[in-house]
């Protein structure tokens, strides 16, 4: 698949797409009522580009992973905040010992939880959630909007910069819709997956 990182970096990808699996997890047992509705906007999102990934519930049918991504995140708390960043490294490692090779997406009490604030250039700060290429979402909202945005940040695509508001991927999500530039990068970058259906 051609892309690139989402925040500019270089590792080496998981390439969790290969396992055309995405797996949702609830962290706290209150937000498994939002699963079904997060799951219906994703794969909506990817029956919108015809993308070949089923995405699923993970707390009962993953149940040992779920306990593994709930330590992962629990370390990865950083004055009482979401150090996302060291969040991605300790998955990386737990990836690198055949646990969670699908792409995860985690769902947290946004009063319990907030992000940790990296003064990254042109970023703004965290405040829906966090997704990455790499593989992985946390999500504090669960609104349509904040999660197809975030879940196309999972896809591969970036926010706009300068801002677009007639996009999804714009800051503030102010809509539900991609621009044409978005739709034309998600065809380009799942090209070879979409027409091996």
């Amino acid at each position: 698949m051609k892309r690139s990182r989402h925040w500019g970096e270089t590792k080496p990808r998981w390439e969790w797409e290969k396992t055309k699996k995405v797996v949702v997890f609830a962290i706290d047992d209150k937000l498994g009522i939002l699963t079904p509705k997060v799951i219906r906007w994703m794969q909506e999102l990817l029956d919108e580009f015809a993308i070949p990934l089923d995405v699923m519930k993970g707390n009962l049918e993953y149940s040992t992973d779920l306990a593994l991504v709930k330590k992962t995140l629990d370390q990865s708390i950083r004055e009482n905040k979401i150090d996302w960043k060291e969040f991605e490294e300790k998955l990386r490692k737990v990836r690198y010992m055949g646990r969670t090779p699908y792409g995860v997406v985690i769902l947290v009490d946004k009063v319990k939880y907030q992000f940790y604030d990296y003064k990254i250039p042109n970023e703004k700060r965290a405040y829906y959630g966090v997704g990455d290429d790499s593989g992985y979402v946390i999500l504090r909202h669960t609104h349509k909007e904040a999660v197809r945005h975030e879940f196309a940040h999972m896809l591969g695509l970036c926010h706009h910069v300068p801002p677009r508001p007639d996009c999804i991927m714009n800051w503030e999500c102010p809509t539900p819709s991609f621009c044409d530039d978005c739709k034309r990068k998600i065809a380009e970058m799942w090209q070879d997956e979409i027409e091996g259906r």
